[in-house]
């Protein structure tokens, strides 16, 4: 088993809550830029939760066996890791656009 499946397969459900939320606000980071807000907003509450939806099946898929109990919980973990990441790319894309208008505001 490589490194990476080792790291994924050891999560916990909060680990899993951090690890989207960090993904989810370096996305925010590195998609400021983007000048279309729709195209921004994508990336901004879509992308958090594909992450969440990925990280949770591939572990269900690693783990072999099991598809039904994962099934069952799935929209509990993904809508409760998504929820994370979209809070955090939130946090952070409201953090920047604050600055941007700071910077933006003529001095007296």
């Amino acid at each position: 088993m490589h490194l990476f499946d080792q790291f994924l397969l050891s999560f916990s459900p909060i680990s899993g809550i951090v690890v989207i939320g960090v993904l989810s606000a370096i996305a925010a980071l590195a998609t400021s830029w983007i000048k279309p807000k729709s195209v921004r907003w994508v990336f901004l509450y879509g992308l958090p939760i594909v992450l969440a939806y990925y990280l949770y099946w591939y572990v269900a898929r690693s783990e072999g066996g099991k598809s039904d109990e994962y099934a069952a919980w799935q929209f509990a973990f993904i809508i409760i890791w998504g929820g994370a990441g979209i809070l955090a790319s939130s946090i952070v894309s409201d953090f920047i656009q604050r600055r941007r208008i700071v910077r933006t505001e003529p001095s007296a």
